[in-house]
């Protein structure tokens, strides 16, 4: 059972009093319901858990944050469709959103990946769409990215802090991915910082044993946690 209640945080739209001031994170906890993601190499493990859990420790972490105010897409095994996630979202007008994944793919892959968009919204889906084969443009050069969006305030905000929470993620990691980006016309929200964190792989051994220990869950949502420091853009 997650308990929330002795936090600030809300769920599925901004309710929770706070100061105008306050710094906003929109934290997204990938698939849920029927809708369960990835299956995992383990029997009965679903995506669906390990974004659950991901996203309720980074919540409760950034809740006791001063100045931060939290709102959960889903604090349970709840579907939400991506016109539901787009209007919560839409109700907050956040500073940041956070959306929370698990990977797929051969037994060998393994270890988190951090893309940026350019969008809140397409922060849902990216990592869907491109396993559809749908056009992505990305690049594996951060300081390319970072120079082709010097003039975009919001993207590049989110790039140093995607840059920052892949760092943080990959202690210990001999072969860290690069941050990536992907733009897509779906689920506008402009203006928007979107960071998709892809946690690791289900469908590796090694991952997925880590990914569905609550002590490896904790040490992820510490490692985005203190990444994030409020500023306004």
């Amino acid at each position: 059972m997650i308990v929330l209640a002795a936090l600030a945080i809300s769920v599925g739209q901004c309710t929770t009093p706070r100061r105008a001031s306050d710094f906003t994170v929109v934290v997204d906890a990938g698939h849920g319901g029927r809708d369960v993601g990835a299956s995992a190499i383990i029997p009965g493990k679903y995506e669906k858990q390990v974004t659950l859990a991901i996203a309720a420790a980074l919540s409760k972490k950034l809740a006791l944050r001063k100045g931060l105010s939290v709102v959960m897409t889903r604090a349970t095994d709840r579907n939400l469709t991506l016109g539901q996630r787009r209007q919560i979202i839409g109700s907050c007008t956040p500073d940041l959103v956070i959306s929370v994944h698990a990977d797929s793919g051969p037994s060998s892959a393994s270890g988190p990946s951090v893309y940026v968009l350019n969008d809140a919204g397409e922060a849902i889906v990216v990592s869907r769409l491109m396993r559809s084969a749908r056009s992505v443009d990305h690049d594996d050069d951060t300081a390319f990215i970072l120079a082709n969006l010097s003039q975009r305030g919001s993207m590049n905000f989110a790039v140093q802090l995607a840059v920052k929470i892949r760092a943080a993620l990959g202690r210990g990691d001999a072969n860290p991915r690069a941050i990536k980006t992907a733009n897509f016309a779906l689920l506008k929200a402009p203006g928007v910082p979107s960071i998709l964190v892809e946690t690791g792989y289900v469908t590796s051994r090694i991952d997925a044993t880590r990914l569905f220990d609550t002590n490896h869950q904790a040490l992820i949502a510490d490692a985005i946690a203190s990444s994030i420091r409020p500023e306004r853009r």
